[in-house]
């Protein structure tokens, strides 16, 4: 016999077997390019406290304690909206048997009247409240297959929960999910092969944008995913690729605090906005029969927020250089019953008549 030196051989790059990354929130570190991060330390730190721009990014991953709701005056009244979301999100927590849901405080913001701020009974953080669900384990020799269906032990299911099946969405939907959405089926892009109604899921988000393809078998996934929370299957795997709308996962446990279920809600009379966002239009304090321009439009919010300051009684232009973001923007103008909003698809850097 030979000796061997094991050291020395190299498997094809096609045999290396890649595995999945998978984080919680609190495990999670957003990264930024260095002239970026020395530009924003150096306003940031004054020396003394070093661990401050830190805190600010670890503070970026938590979702806001509040939902904010902009009302559309051009529609609806602030009190008729508060009336109605108490109804609705009181019906929403008895149909999912959750009561949480059914205890959320709604008000009016202290400053601004025509803002509805939500917000749960216990606002505190809970980012670490939620544990991720148990994991394959890889050093399993057992070879017990009782745990996960399709005949799969420990070691051959990876990385991945033994107790629930596994959603992947895109990272814009994980977005949406920690400010209280469901996931709806265009925002899947990888699933477990035996999803199918009903089932709890484990749902994370992808953090590769655009690197994985939508359909994707779990097994196949490589990336690097952050944990969410869990939910429920609203349908099988093959009906969350084959679907053009509808919720694939109702969640019902988030990695954040708690927020309410809104998709779809009071559509045209209010609209999810920040408070930053909303600022901007009560800051411009627009008058009635005054002409605005804004110059970089899409998707419409500060636009139709002064609109709704005027009551449709002002010229607004609402310029965005994507003609396919205006063409969004424009039925969503129509939604809110804008009228005196006109669309343009037009570059504002690049816009002024030369004589």
């Amino acid at each position: 016999l030979t000796a061997v030196d094991w050291a020395s051989i190299r498997l094809p790059t096609a045999l290396v077997c890649t595995m999945a990354r998978l984080s919680s929130l609190n495990e999670l570190r957003l990264s930024l390019t260095d002239d970026v991060r020395q530009h924003l330390v150096s306003q940031y730190d004054d020396g003394k406290t070093t661990d401050h721009f830190q805190r600010i990014l670890d503070a970026m991953k938590i979702a806001p304690r509040v939902t904010t709701c902009r009302v559309n005056r051009i529609l609806a009244t602030t009190d008729e909206v508060v009336s109605q979301l108490r109804e609705i999100l009181l019906e929403r927590g008895k149909q999912r048997e959750d009561v949480k849901i059914c205890n959320f405080s709604i008000r009016k913001h202290e400053a601004f009247d025509d803002v509805v701020v939500i917000s749960p009974e216990d606002a505190r953080n809970r980012l670490s409240g939620l544990r991720t669900p148990p994991i394959g384990l890889q050093n399993d020799n057992s070879g017990s297959k009782q745990m996960f269906g399709k005949g799969k032990s420990q070691s051959e299911r990876g990385p991945w929960p033994m107790n629930n099946c596994v959603i992947i969405c895109d990272r814009r939907c994980g977005e949406a999910v920690l400010r209280g959405s469901d996931i709806f089926v265009r925002g899947v892009i990888c699933a477990d092969q035996g999803v199918k109604e009903g089932d709890e899921v484990a749902v994370y988000a992808d953090l590769q944008e655009s690197a994985t393809t939508r359909g994707l078998m779990l097994e196949k996934y490589t990336g690097h995913c952050v944990f969410l929370g869990l939910g429920t299957a609203k349908c099988s795997r093959a009906e969350m690729f084959g679907r053009s709308k509808g919720v694939g996962v109702e969640m019902y446990k988030r990695a954040g605090p708690d927020h309410p279920p809104l998709n779809s809600v009071l559509t045209g009379k209010m609209m999810l906005q920040n408070i930053p966002s909303i600022l901007v239009g009560h800051a411009l304090e627009p008058q009635i029969g005054d002409t605005i321009l804004d110059m970089c439009s899409a998707p419409g919010g500060k636009a139709s927020h002064v609109a709704s300051l005027v009551k449709n009684n002002a010229l607004i232009i609402a310029c965005d250089k994507s003609r396919r973001k205006m063409v969004t923007a424009k039925k969503f103008f129509n939604e809110m019953g804008a009228s005196c909003i006109v669309p343009l698809a037009l570059d504002a850097t690049n816009c002024v008549v030369q004589d």
